[in-house]
């Protein structure tokens, strides 16, 4: 099984779901949708994770150095289960628990280290050799910012599904305590500012499900009457 070099936080939504962020959000809501960077803190079982947005880690730094460690390094394979379950498994459509922090894997592949390595083959003492490296060396960090730049792109919108599917969770939660208030005759339900932030993020997609609920409808019943002639 195959899993990412690197991970990144990569949805500002995110935002909505940790401490500290409920009365800025209330005051601005359009706050949510900003790139400016915040952390991101994801309790595990043995601490947590720490995470700024748009900042990609390296999985070896997902977990504190150990002692019993080699040079205090993990290897790969032992992380195995904990990105998984981070970035929502291969398809990042699992592992539900972690949605709202909005962690997906980074697509990086460009091979630096083959690159380097030409890069080490020129004579440091050579002026020709010198200009050479330099010039390679300025080409390589210009392909990986454009490659980075790209996947985070990517990253953003796999993060922003995930974090919007918590949303819909808590919006269709949101929507049941309404109707149950509302039939019961015990007033309206007042939402939480995670829960009317939500809503007011998911706006759009309920507009569209309710105008496209409603053309069903308008739909069937056109067609119950079009086709009462055949009874």
């Amino acid at each position: 099984m195959s899993i990412p070099s690197y991970v990144i936080q990569a949805s500002p939504l995110s935002k909505l779901f940790m401490a500290g962020w409920g009365e800025k959000l209330e005051a601005d809501p359009e706050k949510i949708f900003s790139d400016t960077p915040f952390e991101v803190m994801i309790p595990k079982t043995n601490g947590a994770i720490k995470l700024t947005h748009n900042k990609p880690v390296h999985i070896t730094k997902l977990e504190p150095p150990q002692p019993s460690r080699i040079k205090d390094e993990y290897m790969v394979d032992d992380l195995e289960g904990l990105v998984l379950w981070l970035i929502g498994g291969e398809d990042g459509q699992r592992s539900e628990e972690t949605d709202i922090y909005g962690v997906v894997g980074l697509a990086i592949d460009m091979d630096v280290s083959g690159a380097l390595a030409d890069v080490a083959m020129f004579d440091p003492d050579s002026k020709d050799d010198k200009a050479k490296a330099a010039k390679k060396f300025s080409d390589i960090q210009n392909d990986l910012v454009k490659q980075t730049k790209s996947a985070i792109k990517e990253a953003r919108d796999k993060a922003d599904w995930r974090v919007k599917r918590a949303m819909r969770n808590t919006h269709i939660n949101l929507m049941k305590q309404y109707e149950t208030l509302k039939t019961e005759g015990r007033g309206v339900y007042a939402p939480s500012v995670a829960e009317a932030i939500g809503a007011y993020v998911l706006k759009s997609e309920i507009d569209a499900s309710s105008a496209n609920r409603r053309k069903m409808v308008e739909m069937l019943a056109n067609t119950m009457t079009e086709t009462s002639i055949l009874r």
